[in-house]
């Protein structure tokens, strides 16, 4: 193989963030380490960057104002395989984490243990922290690029958090006989579980990130929003119990709605806030209504 040309690099992270004194202090973090850090404040500003540059990894909060992050991970690995995702979150929501593994991240961090698990998380996606900083890359005319990344074998989170997300949505959530959606407070949907996808033939992965809109017939999805306002604002008992229609797509065939049972829980986090709401799905024509 004719070798062309040997050269140093440091490894370039592209940091997706409209905080910017977030962005501050993780490139205080990281650029110690050798890494250099790109800033996008948005969706729209990380897509340019990701066409006119090489970056090595992609650092992705999980709300942003243009877009939601989890559908962003479906575009980078569509436009830049080789680049692994993790994403970074405020919010300690189990739903969230998973949902972000399973959309193709590599990794998952809590913004406010960002200190302690980001160059270990880093680490994990990445290899070895000796290998970051002037890596020898040689290149040809045949293989003018590094060897494409690949997904870690092992668990990869080193937290608890994340373990635990895996033990309870996985577990519990997707041994259930209904079909099973989690939407957040923002109405984004960020679980779906096994159930879902056998029982009305949804594509779990293209949900997530998604709105429950794209599942619930109209009227179905207005008084669901309703309800999770209501919990929202604690007016509402729990659970909750209501009737409604799913689409389900037949090919050919058309949209079909298929009447349903929708039972709603709110779920709350440790200090009592809202964090989502739980929708436990029946295909009324078997079940009953």
């Amino acid at each position: 193989m004719e070798t062309t040309a040997v050269r140093s690099t440091t490894l370039r992270v592209l940091h997706v963030e409209d905080d910017e004194d977030l962005f501050i202090l993780i490139r205080g973090l990281l650029e110690p380490e050798g890494l250099r850090v790109t800033w996008s404040s948005n969706l729209g500003s990380a897509r340019r960057e990701l066409s006119g540059g090489a970056f090595d990894l992609v650092l992705l909060d999980h709300v942003l104002p243009d877009g939601n992050g989890l559908s962003f991970i479906e575009e980078i690995a569509w436009a830049a395989p080789e680049v692994p995702v993790i994403v970074l979150s405020a919010r300690a929501d189990e739903s969230v984490a998973l949902s972000s593994l399973d959309k193709g991240a590599a990794n998952f961090v809590l913004k406010n243990e960002m200190r302690r698990d980001l160059i270990p998380a880093i680490e994990k996606v990445l290899g070895d922290r000796r290998t970051w900083v002037h890596r020898r890359i040689i290149t040809d005319s045949l293989t003018p690029w590094m060897e494409p990344w690949h997904p870690p074998t092992t668990d990869p989170s080193p937290d608890r958090f994340l373990g635990r997300a895996r033990m309870f949505y996985r577990t519990v959530l997707s041994s259930r006989r209904e079909g099973c959606i989690i939407v957040d407070v923002d109405g984004v949907v960020t679980y779906v579980n096994e159930m879902m996808e056998a029982a009305f033939g949804c594509d779990a992965k293209h949900l997530l990130g998604g709105t429950p809109d794209e599942i619930f017939e109209e009227e179905t999805s207005d008084r669901l929003a309703e309800v999770r306002s209501q919990f929202r604002s604690r007016r509402l008992p729990e659970p909750l119990r209501l009737t409604g229609s799913v689409r389900v797509d037949r090919g050919p065939a058309g949209i079909e709605l298929v009447p349903v049972t929708i039972t709603c829980r709110p779920i709350h986090g440790e200090s009592g806030e809202y964090k989502a709401c739980l929708m436990a799905i029946e295909d009324a024509r078997i079940h009953g209504p």
